[in-house]
């Protein structure tokens, strides 16, 4: 029998006492809000609400799911908002900017997917924007910066975009920006930190790295040059990263091992030394590739099966005390 969906988001509660080697504890629990398990998607929050992006599962849809924060800053009230395009978009990259949700990537071939974001945080407007010049940047990362949407690295390619977010959400012509140092198959592992963008990933799946570049951005969102800012406690094929709400550190998840690290960051954007958490989630074969941490402190994945997408397993959810 092939399981379709399983209920299967868990947390992880890192609070900033942990950062630095601070004693931890451990407690083990779950969400069971049933969504369905994705491959390479992305999780975006916006206007009080967390959309689930894309990602590969058995019905090879390419839906958008959205949860509701509810006031313990923990999602719930599941449903689905909207679908990206006909067929699996498993390897996109998702980001907000206002009240726009963009889609890029995956299985969307010269064009970037707009929705606009109700007050509500229901989605609606479904609205195809041709990427003119750009390639199809296939698992890059997207992230918003200042007025600017910017896709970074993807499969087989170093190269950046950038495209100004207009005030009715059109967007200007993609620019070609500096390109990263290697090849950086980041599938959405790039975000903004001050004032800083960083970006991780590998060049293949055969030669994990543990390199984490840097781009100063400008007053209006625009990334600098590029170069070697700082790196990874371990090198992985699947992994994930993340600053934390706060911005005082940075998170980061070995998805084959389920091993935890998190890492200041100073006034300068530098990280600091990466501290090993005690308890580690579920790794091996069963991976969640979809993460992202909340503001109440709590870190949420979606779990995975990353070696068969048909067969879908839990993943231990660590509460860190």
């Amino acid at each position: 029998m092939i399981l379709r969906t399983f209920p299967l988001l868990a947390l992880v509660l890192v609070p900033a006492a942990v950062v630095g080697g601070a004693g931890t504890g451990a407690a083990t629990t779950s969400l069971q809000l049933g969504t369905d398990c994705r491959i390479g998607g992305k999780v975006v929050e916006g206007r009080g609400c967390l959309y689930a992006v894309g990602g590969g599962n058995v019905s090879g849809e390419s839906q958008i799911s959205r949860l509701t924060l509810g006031k313990d800053g923990l999602p719930s009230d599941r449903k689905p908002a909207g679908e990206i395009c006909k067929g699996d978009c498993g390897a996109c990259s998702a980001a907000i900017s206002g009240r726009w949700l963009f889609v890029t990537g995956g299985s969307l071939k010269g064009v970037t997917v707009r929705f606009e974001i109700q007050h509500d945080g229901t989605l609606a407007n479904r609205t195809e924007i041709p990427d003119g010049d750009r390639p199809c940047v296939n698992v890059g990362g997207m992230v918003a910066s200042g007025k600017y949407l910017i896709v970074v690295g993807g499969w087989n390619t170093r190269l950046c975009y950038m495209a100004e977010v207009r005030p009715d959400g059109s967007l200007g012509p993609w620019v070609k920006g500096n390109p990263l140092p290697q090849i950086c198959f980041c599938r959405g592992r790039v975000f903004r930190l001050g004032n800083r963008l960083c970006a991780a990933g590998n060049q293949n799946y055969e030669s994990p790295s543990d390199r984490v570049f840097s781009a100063v951005v400008d007053e209006s969102g625009s990334a600098m040059r590029w170069r070697r800012w700082a790196a990874l406690p371990e090198r992985a094929a699947h992994f994930d990263f993340h600053p934390m709400p706060d911005g005082k550190s940075v998170l980061y998840v070995n998805e084959e091992t389920g091993a935890l690290y998190v890492a200041p960051v100073a006034e300068d954007g530098r990280f600091g030394a990466w501290s090993k958490l005690e308890n580690a989630l579920s790794g091996g074969p069963y991976a969640s590739q979809v993460g992202l941490p909340l503001p109440c402190g709590k870190y949420l994945r979606v779990a995975a099966c990353a070696v068969n997408p048909r067969r879908f397993l839990p993943v231990d959810a660590v509460e860190m005390k």
